[in-house]
Order: C-alpha cells, then structure tokens, then sequence
C-alpha cells in the first residue's frame, strides 16, 4: 500500500459513525413512552434516573408489572423484545427507527436485546 491509500483509508475509517456501544432504558406499563405517565407505571419510576445498558447484552423487566413499552435513550442498531425472560422464546422482529419499542401481539415485554 502506498502513504497515499493508507492515509485514505485511515480517514475513512475516522470518517464512519460508530454506532452508540451504550444507552439509557426504561420500561412503561402503558403502550406509551409518555413522561406524563404516573411514575410507579414505569421502571425505573420516571422521575428518577434511566438504566445503564450495553449493546448485545440480554436485560430481563422486573416482574411487578406488564410493561408494554421500552424507551431507550439513544437506539443502536435495532432492540428484538422478548415474551420470556433472558431473551428466550418468541422475539420480536428487529425493531429500529424510533426510542420507544414494543411487543410482540399478544404479550408483554419480558427482556430485550439490543443489537
């Protein structure tokens, strides 16, 4: 490779958006990601601080409520949400495109997964 090409490639690569490696969650009973909710409808409760997360980690919901929703802060590459916990059986499609993620028809958000 010449200086050329390497100095090229080297820009290149510091030119590329990284996708976000972490991100803030939280899960809402309603089928919302409204602020407004009551804070015991959410987890944590809304006037307190977000959950830290990692991409590719599996996190499970606590099992006081149904939540319906999940908001994270800054999206990665896309959230497959679970029906059981340790994100086993029935996921949902790669959803992407929005901070607030559902579940599949038919039942709640039990854990996720980040991708």
């Amino acid at each position: 490779m010449t200086r050329l090409t390497i100095l090229a490639l080297v820009a290149t690569v510091a030119a590329t958006p990284l996708a976000p490696q972490s991100f803030h969650y939280r899960f809402y009973e309603p089928a919302n990601c409204d602020h407004a909710n009551p804070p015991e409808s959410t987890y944590p409760w809304i006037n307190s601080q977000a959950l830290n997360g990692k991409v590719n980690d599996c996190y499970n919901a606590p099992t006081a409520l149904t939540y319906q929703r999940l908001e994270i802060d800054t999206p990665p590459g896309g959230i497959i949400t679970f029906c059981e916990t340790q994100c086993q059986g029935r996921g949902s499609i790669v959803q992407s495109g929005t901070n607030c993620f559902g579940p599949l028809p038919g039942c709640t958000i039990r854990s996720f997964k980040t991708i």
